[in-house]
């Protein structure tokens, strides 16, 4: 991804981590951003899955029908939940994305998040917002104020 040297003005800019999501809009100058949020949108606790989480990984015949249920067995390996949750997550974000871009007249979107959440984020875009991608920013930005994010994404270019 190339990178870029000044924010564009009526940019969209998405600041992500696995729980918290802010849409912003830069109302300022390509040179002096100056963003307003524009919504924030936060990931629901997956709890009805933790139960199934309290129980051992189960185990599984190596080959279907060899030596029927006495044969070698090999355990199974446990789900990575907040993974679940992320990529769950990344496809809400990518949802109302779509939604926010489609009614604001973006002349681009801007993603700051961090390194795994991109990668859900990448798969989970709409082939539109996709193309209209202009950075990806490999921060955690999203508990820093408002007023400083801008700050921080000029500095990743």
């Amino acid at each position: 991804m190339p990178s870029l040297q000044r924010l564009p003005t009526d940019a969209m800019i998405m600041v992500c981590d696995a729980r918290k999501a802010l849409f912003l809009r830069n109302d300022g100058t390509s040179i002096h951003p100056s963003l307003t949020v524009l919504e924030t949108l936060t990931a629901e606790t997956g709890t009805e899955d933790r139960d199934l989480s309290g129980n051992p990984p189960g185990r599984m015949p190596d080959s279907p029908g060899g030596a029927g249920s006495r044969g070698p067995r090999s355990a199974m390996e446990q789900p990575d939940f907040s993974r679940l949750d992320e990529e769950k997550f990344a496809v809400a974000i990518s949802g109302r994305s779509v939604g926010l871009y489609d009614m604001g007249g973006f002349d681009g979107v801007v993603v700051a998040a961090p390194s795994r959440m991109l990668g859900a984020l990448r798969q989970a875009l709409a082939p539109r917002l996709r193309s209209a991608l202009l950075a990806e920013i490999p921060k955690d930005l999203t508990r820093q104020p408002v007023e400083d994010i801008s700050g921080h994404l000029v500095e990743g270019w």
